[in-house]
């Protein structure tokens, strides 16, 4: 055997066994995702301010309120709402300052006539109801993904 081909071979070698696989290189690598932009829609954001105390002084309990909710406001949005419980204060015409407990319904639907409907006759029905003098209805037009 001749030893000057002897390096040369150990050389190749050398390079052969430190070389990746092939079939690593060979798997091609997913490109990272690109981000999707939520598809936005437009709705009517309507919220709803409702006091929670009676002109006698009383509460309105929560099951009045449960009540309220389940018989007026959820047959006109069966899609959904939002009830977040807050404190208010007012002043009524010729009053003193008023502090009391408050719900606000946040909803969001496509608009509609009949949807302007519905919201006059959950502010009707809650006057009414429970003896208010008002409530304070919020109107906006937003884009919204769900």
């Amino acid at each position: 055997m001749n030893l000057s081909i002897c390096p040369l071979l150990l050389v190749a070698l050398t390079r052969l066994l430190s070389a990746p696989p092939a079939l690593a290189q060979a798997v091609p690598q997913a490109p990272p995702a690109a981000p999707v932009a939520p598809v936005l829609r437009t709705f009517a954001r309507d919220e709803l301010y409702f006091g929670l105390s009676k002109p006698d002084g009383t509460p309105v309990s929560d099951q009045e309120w449960q009540d309220y909710l389940a018989e007026v406001v959820t047959p006109r949005f069966p899609d959904g709402l939002t009830v977040i419980e807050a404190n208010g204060q007012f002043r009524p015409p010729g009053g003193s300052l008023v502090r009391e407990r408050s719900r606000v319904i946040v909803l969001l639907y496509p608009s509609t006539p009949t949807t302007a409907l519905a919201i006059g006759e959950l502010v009707r029905e809650y006057k009414r109801r429970f003896r208010q003098l008002s409530v304070l209805y919020v109107h906006d037009t937003v884009q919204a993904a769900f």
